[in-house]
């Protein structure tokens, strides 16, 4: 499943930057956190990300809010400290994080002394193209 966010200016900048990801379980089949198929209990799903970043002063860090903040099962990770303008990287989930990431239930933030940026994570549908496999 494919995600992403357009991170907007909140302070400190005018420029955006944008964030990329695909949530997939780590297991042999090709399985979305948002399908009907049923998954072993305990399983682990992956989060692989980039990060494209406008020019900012500072040292960069990037997290995924999971979860509404209000509710009990809201979890803060951290994508990457010290990011760079170009950043990328995987990280393990929960199968409850995965749900709520194809849930469009996430927030990318980016913070530097000076600046934030900030970006609801949506899920990107894709058609199949005849043939490709």
């Amino acid at each position: 499943m494919d995600v992403h966010a357009r991170l907007k200016p909140v302070a400190g900048t005018k420029d955006a930057g944008r964030f990329d990801g695909v949530v997939s379980w780590k297991g042999g089949r090709v399985i979305t956190p948002d399908s009907n198929v049923p998954v072993p209990s305990g399983s682990r799903w992956q989060l692989v990300w980039s990060l494209s970043l406008p020019k900012l002063d500072g040292p960069v860090t990037a997290s995924v809010r999971i979860g509404r903040q209000r509710s009990s099962v809201h979890a803060t990770r951290v994508l990457c400290t010290r990011c760079s303008a170009k950043a990328n990287g995987t990280m393990t989930l929960t199968a409850n994080q995965a749900r709520r990431i194809a849930k469009e239930d996430a927030v990318v933030v980016v913070r530097t002394r000076s600046a934030r940026l900030r970006g609801s994570v949506r899920v990107s549908v894709h058609t199949p193209v005849p043939g490709d496999s």
